[in-house]
This record gives C-alpha cells, structure tokens and sequence, in this order.
C-alpha cells in the first residue's frame, strides 16, 4: 500500500481543520457561549485525532512490512554464524 498517495490528502485536510479550529477559537473568544462554535471545535478536533490515527496506523503497517522480513532474516542469519 502506497501511503504518499494518502499524506497529500491528510495534510490538506488537516490545514483546514487546524484553519477551521484557529477561526473557531478566536469566535469563541468573542462568544464564549455559543454551542455551536464549541462543537465545531470539538468536532475538527476529532477529525484530526482520527485522520491522524489513520495516518499513523497506515505508516506503521508499512513500517511492519518492510521490517519485519529483515528482522527474521536477521536473525536466522545470526543463528547461522
């Protein structure tokens, strides 16, 4: 699995929740009771704690796959010297 092909997408997507929760801090500023500002916070905020557990989880099964050959040849390698 090509990740490169879906970081474009997450790095767009998390400039503009980072963008939105900016815009959305500095209205609640302003209101500071106004729920629907607070949940749209909260909203991105966990939009981006997912698209970013997504991201980390793809990296780390790449990770896996390309290492984890070379850790059994490794070490059937070292059993053999």
């Amino acid at each position: 699995m090509d990740v490169s092909q879906y970081l474009d997408i997450f790095l767009d997507e998390s400039r503009e929740h980072l963008q939105s929760l900016n815009n959305n801090m500095l209205e609640l500023e302003q209101n500071s009771e106004n729920m629907d500002t607070i949940n749209e916070i909260f909203r991105s905020a966990h939009t981006l704690k997912g698209m970013a557990g997504t991201m980390v989880c793809r990296l780390l099964r790449m990770t896996w796959r390309t290492y984890s050959p070379r850790c059994v040849t490794g070490t059937s390698r070292s059993t053999l010297i």
